[in-house]
Parts: C-alpha cells; sequence; structure tokens
C-alpha cells in the first residue's frame, strides 16, 4: 500500500505511480491500475505508463482513454 503522505504528492502525479512501481518491485509493464475515477487513478497511471482498467459502476459515458472498462468488477477476471 502506498499512500500520498509517504510519497509527497497525489494522485494523478505519476511520481505516486512510479514510487509504488519501485516499493512493490515491479515495471509498469507487468503492473496495472484498477481505479474508478477518470482524472485522478486512470491518468496518472497511463501517465505513469501503466495499464488501466476504468472501473465504471454507473455506466455513464466517461470522456478519456483508458486500456480497459469494466461496469462489473467481475470482469476484471476475463482481463487478467
Amino acid at each position: 500500500m502506498t499512500v500520498s503522505e509517504e510519497v509527497g504528492v497525489k494522485k494523478p502525479n505519476p511520481e505516486i505511480f512510479l514510487y509504488a512501481l519501485r516499493k512493490a518491485n515491479a515495471s509498469p509493464t507487468e503492473s496495472l491500475m484498477i481505479g474508478d475515477e477518470m482524472a485522478v487513478d486512470i491518468d496518472g497511471a497511463r501517465a505513469a505508463g501503466i495499464d488501466q482498467i476504468f472501473y465504471n459502476a454507473s455506466g455513464k459515458t466517461v470522456v478519456g482513454e483508458r486500456t480497459f472498462e469494466v461496469r462489473n468488477l467481475l470482469e476484471i477476471k476475463k482481463i487478467i
């Protein structure tokens, strides 16, 4: 787990994502961000080079780039 106070920046700053990768000894290409806020979770992960799953429970149209989108958390099993 990584919290913004530990890093000194908040999402969507890509540094928090890169810090979490270093902490987990993982690379962006082998990682996946799952988030429900496009501007914070998805844009930040994309800026850090991490694929993303946008959890869109409402099903409303949300503008922005993302690798994947799901409306039900069980759909994530098909992706990973």
